[in-house]
């Protein structure tokens, strides 16, 4: 997303007016390349106290997503996800 300051309120907005569901990829889409890259940090053979904290933001990743996709769902009940 193009500014990193935005508020869980207005993300909640731009979900809710979000119809063709573009900005719910973006999203899903931009957590996933983040995940991604946590996953090759984690394969590179991490100490164990860093491999718990970046095991912890993968979670963290996946839960975002989880949550932009069910909020969408939530607020757009007749339209199929892309």
């Amino acid at each position: 997303m193009d500014d990193p300051a935005i508020t869980m309120v207005d993300l909640e907005g731009r979900l809710a007016s979000d119809h063709d569901g573009a900005l719910r990829d973006q999203l899903c889409n931009e957590l996933a390349a983040e995940r991604a890259g946590v996953e090759r940090y984690i394969n590179t053979g991490l100490p164990l106290a860093e491999y718990e904290q970046a095991s912890r933001w993968a979670a963290a990743l996946d839960a975002a997503a989880t949550v932009a996709r069910k909020y969408w769902e939530l607020k757009h009940p007749t339209i199929q996800p892309g």
